[in-house]
């Protein structure tokens, strides 16, 4: 921008800075983009040189912890009518998202020597859900419970974390916060049905 006022404006503020040339301002740019993705392409390799050889404990540690920050959509499949309600998601391995499973960070933000950088983590899960099944009556349309069941699945999910670094530019920046972005995932558990095997068959129901 060229006008006065403006640029008065932005020499009052902290996160504002004026430029007269449009090519300026897009090399300016250019170069933020270069060093921020430099420095995630340095903590990139320090991690797999093994200089935080703790950190995918604590990022499966941070989600297991947070694992109801993750909206579970269940699905399944039944001959009856069911009411579900998911009991445990459990973490059972933690990996990075890509092809090799080695690191892969994207800039989320960059200010005051304060890193946050984003990372796709793929999630290996046991999930225990139960099922209430039901019928309705023919003859007054009521629903009938015929049955419960418990099913357990695996599964293979992507989730999102952040990952906020102190002085990116020293030697081994400290890794101060892992954090989990809620999401919605889906849950199948496949063809599911009623478990009788603990009914009595001399029960009087029968």
């Amino acid at each position: 921008t060229k006008d006065k006022g403006c640029k008065r404006f932005c020499t009052e503020s902290e996160h504002l800075y004026a430029v007269d040339d449009l090519s300026e301002a897009l090399t300016l740019i250019q170069e933020r983009d270069t060093h921020r993705a430099t420095l995630c392409g340095t903590i990139e390799t320090k991690i797999d040189s093994g200089e935080y050889p703790g950190l995918m404990d604590l990022i499966t540690s941070t989600i297991a912890n947070h694992i109801w920050d993750v909206d579970w959509i269940v699905e399944a499949d039944a001959a009856y009518s069911y009411d579900d309600e998911l009991e445990d998601v459990a973490v059972v391995k933690c990996e990075f998202a890509t092809p090799d499973g080695h690191p892969e960070f994207r800039v989320v933000d960059y200010r005051n020597d304060i890193l946050v950088m984003q990372a796709s983590i793929r999630l290996e899960i046991n999930a225990t859900c139960g099922f209430s099944f039901s019928v309705r009556d023919t003859i007054d349309h009521d629903s009938m419970h015929i049955g419960d069941a418990t099913v357990v699945t695996k599964d293979t999910v992507t989730v999102e974390v952040l990952l906020t670094i102190e002085n990116p530019n020293i030697g081994t920046p400290e890794i101060v916060e892992i954090e989990l972005i809620p999401s919605r995932q889906n849950l199948n558990f496949g063809s599911i049905q009623p478990d009788f095997r603990d009914e009595d068959p001399n029960s009087e129901y029968y």
